[in-house]
């Protein structure tokens, strides 16, 4: 390959003096985003690059920036998301709180929601986590933890008033936790450790994640006698149509994301890249 040849390839022709702007495709799924720079008639390049905030197979960045005024036959790069790395979830079982959080940003990813719970771990411990031990995750996921409050304290009954036949009876009352984009599994058990019960369980189509708790009743904070019930609304995958470049496709896919849905690249896009 001649010089000459090089050049063209790598910058477009030169003399050649029609312009176009560079469209956006930042955010478009890979097949849209190359139809939408071909059809400009700019050549592509696509990069495959980790990114835990970007859905596998969407356009995080593109080179020249969108809006920038090209020649012809510009070749634009693409760089696609595979997602967030995947990595194994290390052991935080038995760490101090503040050892477990700094492994969890260390590593790349995000404490979640911190529960409370009476055990013979020390106080501060981590008694569980979620996800698991050895768990295969992606890089920037979140990390639930459950702490330990120390062995359970138990109650002294007050001696009951001389003048009374029966003792006086108190009603204890307590706030109710923030179970909100918890997991369910997570919500029972923050429900329950807290001294109340789970109450009703409905669910609803959302694009929250699946399996996680849209509302609860009590709302959290609410100052409530022991033992009162919390009903929670979990959400379930939500039914959705997709439109590409102006067509829909042929049926309707539940998916958890809409954005991971792989898109089948145009037959001659091999021919139009070379």
């Amino acid at each position: 390959m001649g010089i000459g040849t090089g050049i063209l390839m790598a910058f477009g022709n030169p003399w050649q003096a029609e312009e176009i702007s560079v469209p956006s495709v930042k955010g478009k799924q890979l097949a849209l985003a190359r139809q939408i720079l071909e059809d400009g008639r700019l050549r592509v390049n696509v990069a495959e690059i980790y990114d835990s905030k970007v859905p596998a197979g969407e356009v995080v960045r593109q080179e020249p920036d969108a809006g920038k005024n090209v020649k012809l036959e510009r070749l634009v790069t693409i760089y696609v998301s595979k997602g967030g790395e995947t990595i194994d979830m290390p052991d935080l079982v038995g760490l101090s709180k503040s050892a477990a959080t700094e492994r969890i940003q260390k590593m790349g990813l995000q404490l979640g929601s911190i529960y409370e719970k009476d055990s013979d771990y020390e106080p501060g411990t981590i008694v569980s986590q979620d996800p698991a031990f050895k768990t295969k995750i992606n890089r920037g996921q979140v990390v639930d933890l459950v702490v330990s409050r120390g062995q359970k304290r138990v109650a002294v009954a007050a001696a009951p008033v001389k003048t009374l036949p029966q003792p006086v009876k108190t009603v204890e009352k307590i706030y109710v936790p923030n179970v909100q984009s918890a997991s369910l599994e997570m919500a029972k058990f923050s429900v329950e450790n807290s001294g109340l019960k789970v109450g009703n369980i409905s669910y609803q189509e959302s694009l929250q994640a699946a399996n996680t708790i849209i509302s609860q009743n009590p709302a959290a904070a609410s100052y409530v006698e022991i033992g009162t019930s919390v009903d929670l609304i979990v959400a379930v995958q939500k039914e959705i149509e997709y439109e590409l470049a102006g067509e829909y496709l042929p049926e309707k896919k539940v998916v958890d994301n809409p954005f991971e849905m792989n898109v089948p690249s145009r037959e001659n896009d091999g021919a139009k890249s070379q």
